[in-house]
């Protein structure tokens, strides 16, 4: 596959704050709350700022109260935020905004607390458990709240989910929503709530291990929760939990490294699970795990660099990944962030020629042999490089390292499936030289 880097990704707000909340519907888009506390200060924003974009305009609104917002979700004609973070006490504040007539209304949630699971099946919105506690005591736990608002009615229920937990992950599969692991008084969570919005019942599923951190996504009839934390010492999870809704079962396959937050992204052909933090330390991993869909199979493919807390976005047969951290410190001046976005794009080239010149023109000075290979190539140029990749003529990436500034590189092929490959070498991002080569055995 054909990976594209562009630098620079920027944009401003009317209000500058951070933990801003965001969501989208009828192509309007609403961002709103924010704030932050540290040991010195604390600020909350009740701002909210509105994108159309039919008429490419902006306008300002106000939540009821200023908050860091718990939860956000879009559903009919309206954006609601749920919830949230101030300096003394959970909000269970609701602010529903009407995108047609512009009306904001409130509602209370059960019970005041952030970061909590949200989900949209049907008409139904679900908001379920997350912190909360008492600030001023220094108290703070998990909830087993959940607020359920049917916007084909205007009618708010609750129901409770089996035990208290945060950091749930979330996904939907037909009228079902599955809310699996998190953080637990007793630790991590293996559980799985699933709630079936069609006949408003609940069920439950445990997962092969008790983790959060875990990265969800839903392809066909099928859920993925993928990597996580599994131990308070910093062990992390290879595994991918696999919810089949048509026989209601749960396996697992393993990631080719454990982690937790990767950044998640579909296309048209294939699922990815991007980045995330590959130790306790905070510290990015560049590996993206792919899956086909049609095949059902797995592969490896790689970042530009490793990053963790990505930012994503997919259309058709293009997923994007911006920005994130190669490193995160509790000391700003350690921490390593990163302005790129990696383009990824479910392009099949099959004829080697098609491949080498979409990569680059081949250089007189640049030698690849032996060549057909066997067990081994020596990769030598009169340019120095310091990274080289190889594709397969499938067009998806086999191998890539990062070098010291060198002009010669031995690489074992003995692992390489027998077959046409084109190898490059890189300079700055950019592709210096490229050459065909075959494996046999």
């Amino acid at each position: 596959m054909i990976l594209q880097l562009i630098r620079g990704l920027q944009k401003i707000c009317f209000q500058p704050r951070p933990n801003v909340i965001a969501a989208t519907i009828n192509g309007v888009s609403y961002f709103g709350g924010g704030g932050f506390i540290n040991v010195s200060s604390y600020n909350f924003f009740k701002n909210v700022d509105i994108y159309r974009e039919a008429t490419n305009t902006w306008s300002t609104s106000s939540l009821s109260t200023a908050r860091i917002v718990g939860g956000i979700a879009a559903v009919g004609n309206k954006v609601l935020f749920a919830g949230g973070r101030q300096i003394l006490n959970y909000s269970n504040r609701v602010d529903l905004f009407d995108v047609t007539t512009g009306i904001r209304t409130t509602h209370n949630l059960s019970q005041g607390r952030s970061g909590m699971a949200v989900a949209v099946v049907g008409s139904k919105v679900i908001f379920a458990g997350g912190e909360c506690g008492s600030i001023p005591n220094g108290i703070y736990t998990e909830s087993n709240k959940v607020d359920i608002y049917d916007d084909a009615t205007g009618l708010w229920s609750t129901a409770l989910l089996s035990m208290k937990r945060q950091r749930i992950a979330v996904a939907v599969v037909g009228t079902k929503v599955l809310f699996a692991g998190g953080l637990a008084p007793s630790g991590n969570s293996k559980r799985i709530d699933i709630y079936d919005a069609s006949t408003n019942t609940w069920s439950t599923m445990n997962m092969s291990q008790g983790k959060y951190g875990i990265a969800a996504a839903t392809v066909g009839n099928k859920v993925y929760f993928a990597g996580g934390a599994i131990g308070s010492s910093g062990t992390l999870s290879n595994r991918v939990e696999i919810y089949d809704a048509t026989t209601n079962s749960l396996s697992y396959v393993t990631l080719s490294s454990p982690r937790m937050y990767m950044a998640v992204a579909q296309t048209s052909q294939h699922l990815l699970f991007a980045g995330g933090i590959v130790t306790w330390g905070n510290v990015g991993t560049d590996r993206v795990e792919v899956l086909d869909i049609a095949t059902n199979t797995w592969s490896v493919e790689y970042l530009s660099r490793p990053r963790m807390n990505l930012a994503t976005a997919s259309y058709g047969g293009t997923a994007m990944f911006a920005g994130g951290a190669e490193v995160l410190s509790s000391y700003p001046q350690y921490s390593i962030l990163s302005k790129r976005v990696d383009f990824r794009t479910d392009v099949v080239l099959r004829d080697p020629l098609t491949v080498e010149s979409s990569l680059n023109a081949t250089a007189e000075t640049f030698t690849v042999y032996p060549n057909p290979a066997s067990d081994q190539i020596t990769i030598s140029s009169s340019d120095e490089f310091e990274e080289i990749r190889i594709y397969h003529v499938s067009g998806k990436l086999i191998y890539k390292s990062d070098l010291s500034w060198s002009r010669e590189f031995v690489l074992g092929t003995s692992t390489f499936p027998a077959g046409a490959y084109i190898v490059s070498t890189l300079k700055n991002n950019n592709v210096v030289a490229s050459k065909r080569m075959f494996v046999i055995h």
